[in-house]
This record gives structure tokens, sequence and C-alpha cells, in this order.
């Protein structure tokens, strides 16, 4: 399950090596990962912004609080129920690496194989959230087993599906959750997003309609700003809207289309844009 863990040999160094070797011990470690650096954060990451990053007090505390064997046994769980709701599917293949708080999971392709590449320095995979951060991303790993997809400068429409699926997979998960938690729109307030008053879900849920017709009009656009507004931290209509509401349109579309077409057969499916857009338009109905 565990393909690659560069976290624990960290975590070590913070606890056995003198203060002034840290910095160069914890460079030889990072000094293979050149490509998983590239690809995890990007072309513009260096390995000094990485070692810069570990050697602050913050990202100690957060890895002093790293145990493997919990991950370990989360992701085993999260398998296991990911087998009860979905049949026989491919076990995940889990690599551990900095995020420095621009990342905290995401599907990355190694030899041109797909691996969930999660950072365990995020501080916030406590509770609830590491165990839908795993389903989450097991879930975009499936599909990049099964229908070969690549998450790479996705347009708008390709990634409603794939958020889609990736929440309506974690709510049959874990169905005893909020939808809020599902969301994970606590970690909306932690960027300076909060939600609006009422939350995440109530928010999208009134506003669905115009998200649906706004979405419409951007579905097969790669922009910075549509995917932003959609899917990261711009505010879809302005200071009092919510972020993120890709994810919540997403999940309602899924649960229409999965009437019709059984989840593991979706699973197996890349929708083009105008499957997506008569999916949203008969939403709009």
């Amino acid at each position: 399950m565990i393909v690659a863990d560069y976290i624990t040999p960290i975590k070590k160094i913070y606890k056995s090596s003198r203060a002034d070797r840290r910095r160069q011990e914890i460079a030889e470690i990072l000094s293979d990962s050149k490509t998983i650096l590239r690809k995890h954060l990007g072309k513009n990451a260096t390995l000094d912004e990485v070692v810069d990053f570990l050697m602050l007090p913050g990202t100690v505390r957060r890895l002093a609080n790293f145990n493997l064997k919990h991950w370990m046994k989360t992701g085993h769980r999260i398998s296991r129920d990911l087998k009860n709701v979905l049949g026989q599917v491919p076990e995940p293949s889990i690599l551990l690496y900095p995020g420095m708080q621009r990342v905290n999971g995401k599907i990355i392709h190694l030899d041109n194989k797909p691996v969930i590449s999660l950072s365990p320095d995020f501080g916030y995979f406590g509770g609830d959230n590491l165990t839908l951060a795993l389903a989450h991303e097991y879930t975009h790993y499936l599909r990049a087993r099964i229908a070969g997809v690549r998450f790479e400068k996705m347009p708008v429409y390709r990634h409603l599906v794939e958020e889609g699926l990736a929440v309506y997979v974690s709510t049959l998960v874990m169905p005893d959750v909020p939808l809020s938690t599902i969301f994970m729109s606590n970690l909306h307030s932690v960027i300076g997003r909060p939600d609006p008053k009422g939350g995440y879900v109530r928010w999208c849920w009134m506003n669905m309609p115009r998200l649906t017709a706004d979405a419409l009009k951007v579905l097969k656009s790669r922009e910075h700003k549509p995917v932003g507004r959609f899917f990261e931290g711009m505010r879809v209509f302005g200071e009092h809207s919510s972020i993120r509401t890709g994810y919540y349109i997403g999940l309602r579309m899924i649960e229409q289309v999965v009437e019709e077409i059984p989840l593991r057969k979706l699973l197996a499916q890349k929708p083009t844009a105008k499957q997506v857009q008569g999916w949203l338009e008969k939403m709009s109905t």
C-alpha cells in the first residue's frame, strides 16, 4: 500500500540528529525525489524550498504527530469499505511526501503508473479528515487505474465528473458523516475563505440553479479563473458566496447519473463534455 514514505525518515532526523546536521540529512533523503517534487508540488518548487519548510518549527510540530501505523490502518479500512461498496478493486499505491501546505493530496503518475501522493505535513489530517482524504483520493486512483484518467490541466466538465465521483463514493464509505464534513468545508476558513452564513451545503443548495447555469457556460474551459472559481479557493460569485462549489454540483450530478448508470460501470467511463452538459441540463429541469 505504501510505495514510498519520505516522512518517517524525516521525523527520525528531527529526533536523533544534531540540529546543525538536520538540514543536510533531510536534503540527502529528498535528493532522489526530483520527479516526485515536480509532479507533486509543481515545476517551480525547489528542493531547497522544501528543506526550508521542513526546518520550520511548525512543520516539525506537525510531523511529530505523524503515525505511519495509523495511516496504514486507515488506508486498509478504506480499502475494505470500498470493496464492500464497489466489489473487487485494485489496492491503492500511496506515496507520502511533503506538501509545504500547498498540497494535501493528489494523483500523480510515476513511471506512467498512478500513485496517491499525500502530504502528512498538512496540518488538518486528524480524525475524519484523514479518512475522507484517503477515500476521496482512492476514488481518483481507481479512475486512473480503471478508466485511464489523467488529472493534469482538466477542463471544468472533467473536474465535475472526477470530483463528483470522489465525493459520492466518500458518502457511501462514510454514510454517517455530515455532508459539510464530506466536503471538508471546515478547511475553508483555514485558507481565509470561510463559508457564507448558513454553511457551505445550505448555500450551494439555495444557489444550485445559478451555479449549474454558470458551470454550463464554461464546461470546456481549462483556464485558471473558471477552474479556480468552481474547484479551488476563488469565490464563485463574489465575497459573500462560497468556494469549491464544483464539488457540490458534481455530487448532485453523479447522484442523478447513478440512477441510470451503475456506479461500477460509470467508474470505467470517461464522459464527454456533451454528456456532462446533458446531465447538468437535466438537473435544471
